[in-house]
């Protein structure tokens, strides 16, 4: 195999006259990845070119782009010196002990080459061809397809028979999806294979980075989210680990509502699971991975701080929200019962999900004991001492329980034993609407000073609340800002919190924030009359 460095200027033309005639790149399955296509090295039925993945950039219409694992030398981004040539390869698998070789023109960084086949012969085709549906992957001729970061190419340079397994680097694939943690999910993608961990035999993820850790684990809550790729496909996933339970009785309960509800969930608006992987000591849940949540949007870093660029209305938002919630109730009779800004999700189209039922994450949450709700007012005593004289934050979301209603508060039991109830639900519902409308601010932190969880949770008991909103009305900067969320949270509170909602809005959530659960109307009353108003 001849191969030749630097490019001399008779190569280009050379290249541009060369044959349309087709070439098979015999490569490797150690470095070949596509949908269909096991671990055995054996190629599947799927291995066909209709099932190579196509690619959702615009420009590049019935582009299929396969994914390759890749060495420890690589190209990112080759491409084509000369924008007129079409540039097209075929990858296939080794079907013969020789190994050919297309010539081409690639530019790798400041380094350029030719490849040519053992007769000397350059061979470029500018049509691509099946030649074996069973074993072969397309890439488009397109020329820009090189410079996708959808593509990494195999370098064959350094190839040879000889080459040791222990002296090639496996690379994880990757379907590149997210917008908001495409540059992470690139990170993972250049970690080898060797160095990350496989659960259940699926998910490659890595616990040891902490850009890799999109959520934290805290002393009440021990877990944390993980970005993680499917091993085979590339597809992006976040996998949440939760420290299982010691009591048996209650990790049967959570594997039971794991395995019968959330595999299940089949909404738009409800978080559905992947996979459920019991793995000891934690639980594994495999997700779709969300864009952020509901306090993110509140404090307006959606198109600011996540350089996103989604229009994203309050209306439309808690509309979604009920109708998870109503799906949850009408489909498994249970209620969500921990319902709060954190644990309502927003995908990068827009749409709100809710997440961590009651039934499954709560009982995951803390200790079952009494010591942990001694705990929690210490640490709140503690707060209220150290943050007296610190100013309101807008889009606090505090604690669990500062979204909880009177009845669950005054019955003081461990936060995981608490008894949720429809009502309940409906009573956090409407603190959350009126969080998203007012955009981060709370029903019973009514001062414009800063409340500690323990305030919030005095005032919920007490009924101490407002309804009352800021405005843009009070805003004398950019004319071009349509609402409260492109305005920085330091300047939007010295805006008066003086204005009031819509009349039927207010007496709507005056009734869902009632301190008496039986007042309160049912989640169905509350649907039918916010679609009214909305």
């Amino acid at each position: 195999m001849a191969s030749s460095k630097g490019l001399k200027n008779d190569t280009g033309s050379i290249l541009l006259k060369a044959s349309k005639s087709l070439c098979d790149l015999h490569v490797s399955d150690n470095y070949f990845i596509s949908k269909g296509h096991n671990d055995s090295g054996n190629s599947s039925p799927q291995d066909s070119p209709d099932s190579a993945i196509t690619s959702n950039n615009s420009n590049n219409d019935g582009l299929k782009i396969p994914f390759v694992r890749r060495r420890k030398t690589r190209s990112r981004h080759a491409s084509v010196n000369d924008q007129s040539f079409s540039r097209s390869v075929q990858f296939s698998i080794p079907n013969e002990d020789e190994i050919h070789e297309v010539g081409s023109n690639i530019s790798i960084g400041s380094k350029s080459r030719m490849r040519s086949n053992s007769e000397g012969h350059v061979n470029v085709p500018d049509l691509l061809k099946r030649t074996d549906s069973n074993s072969s992957i397309l890439l488009s001729e397109a020329s820009d397809a090189w410079d996708t970061d959808c593509y990494d190419e195999v370098d064959l340079d350094d190839y040879n028979h000889e080459l040791d397994d222990d002296e090639i680097e496996d690379y994880p694939a990757w379907r590149p999806d997210s917008k908001r943690w495409r540059a992470r999910f690139e990170a993972l993608s250049e970690i080898p294979v060797s160095s990350l961990r496989l659960l259940g035999n699926t998910f490659l993820f890595c616990d040891k980075q902490i850009p890799l850790s999109i959520a934290s684990s805290t002393s009440g809550h021990m877990s944390a989210v993980f970005l993680g790729l499917h091993k085979d496909s590339g597809e992006e996933v976040a996998i949440k680990r939760v420290k299982m339970p010691k009591e048996l009785e209650l990790r049967e309960q959570v594997v039971d509502k794991s395995m019968n509800v959330l595999l299940k969930l089949k909404h738009n608006n409800v978080q559905s699971c992947i996979d459920f992987i019991q793995k000891k000591p934690h639980f594994w849940y495999v997700q779709k991975p969300a864009m952020c949540n509901l306090r993110m949007f509140a404090v307006g870093l959606v198109n600011s701080g996540l350089s996103m660029t989604i229009k994203l209305e309050p209306v439309q938002i808690c509309k979604d929200i009920i109708s998870g919630l109503l799906h949850l109730k009408s489909q498994f009779q249970i209620c969500h019962g921990n319902l709060t800004p954190q644990n309502i999700l927003i995908t990068e189209t827009g749409e709100a999900k809710v997440t961590d039922i009651a039934c499954i994450f709560k009982k995951l949450r803390g200790a079952s004991n009494t010591a942990g709700l001694k705990n929690e007012k210490e640490k709140n005593k503690t707060n209220v001492q150290k943050k007296k004289e610190k100013k309101k934050h807008i889009g606090d979301c505090f604690t669990p329980r500062t979204w909880s209603g009177p009845e669950i508060i005054r019955s003081e039991l461990p936060y995981p034993d608490e008894k949720v109830h429809f009502k309940s639900d409906v009573f956090s519902l409407g603190l959350v609407i009126f969080y998203v409308f007012s955009y981060g601010e709370h029903v019973f932190a009514p001062e414009d000073i800063h409340h500690s969880p323990a305030m919030v949770k005095e005032n919920i008991l007490n009924n101490n609340s407002s309804l009352k909103v800021r405005s843009l009305a009070d805003f004398e900067g950019d004319e071009s800002i349509c609402n409260l969320g492109q305005i920085d949270i330091d300047e939007r509170i010295n805006l008066p919190r003086q204005h009031h909602l819509d009349e039927f809005f207010s007496e709507l959530l005056e009734n869902m924030v009632n301190s008496n659960p039986e007042l309160r109307k049912s989640l169905e009353v509350v649907a039918e009359e916010f679609k009214k108003l909305f």
